[in-house]
């Protein structure tokens, strides 16, 4: 699953992870809890700044889930707290931006068993 508030870094993230293999749920917004239960998808790539919130309250939200707090979350980041965020929220990893995709890759698959 990734979720990313621009369209233009999200149209870009979905056609690689599909060029690569990798089925993706794309969204500009956050995603309600109930449906990533649901959905139960093998990481969440997440955006810190969303048009409607911000990425580490959902990857909080996630973790503090007994039925998500497995799921893999890379916090990605224009900011240069992206690490403080993402460790904040107990997220897998992160991911600076602007980002080398594959850096992205390598962490991707780091974390999807």
């Amino acid at each position: 699953m990734v979720i990313e508030n621009d369209l233009d870094i999200l149209d870009l993230i979905q056609l690689f992870l599909d060029d690569i293999g990798f089925e993706v749920m794309p969204s500009q917004n956050r995603v309600p809890i109930e449906k990533i239960i649901i959905d139960n998808p093998s990481l969440i790539l997440l955006d810190y700044f969303l048009n409607d919130g911000y990425g580490h309250d959902i990857c909080a939200e996630l973790k503090e889930n007994s039925l998500t707090k497995d799921i893999p979350v890379i916090i990605m980041s224009a900011s240069n707290h992206v690490e403080k965020y993402a460790r904040a929220c107990q997220a897998s990893a992160f991911m600076p931006k602007p980002f080398d995709i594959l850096e992205l890759e390598n962490i991707i698959r780091k974390h999807v068993v």
